[in-house]
């Protein structure tokens, strides 16, 4: 799609490991996260929570906030940061920021 609208090639990658929340990926693999980030010459930075079971939304928060600071220090990244719906609240959560560090729920 991307390449059709601009006529640029595009490269996707993900990381993470399945069924883990924000949480886990800040704590167990940060050091990976962070380089990652930090040195891998990325656009954007899409962040999605893990879906089921869903996490608390404090930790949501906490965790995407932690990584769209390091896509801040990453010159050009963008971040946005996607939430499924939740099973107790169902509609679309999502939480943005492009350089305004609003997160809204």
């Amino acid at each position: 799609m991307i390449e059709s609208a601009t006529g640029e090639n595009c490269e996707v990658f993900m990381l993470a490991y399945s069924a883990r929340s924000l949480k886990w990926h800040m704590g167990e693999e940060y050091f990976s996260e962070r380089f990652n980030i930090l040195h891998g010459k990325y656009d954007y930075c899409i962040i999605q929570e893990q879906a089921h079971p869903m996490t608390e939304e404090s930790d949501t928060i906490t965790y995407a906030g932690r990584i769209i600071e390091l896509c801040d220090c990453a010159s050009g990244i963008c971040a946005a940061a996607y939430v499924q719906d939740r099973e107790d609240c169902p509609r679309n959560m999502g939480l943005y920021s492009c350089g305004d560090h609003l997160l809204s729920l």
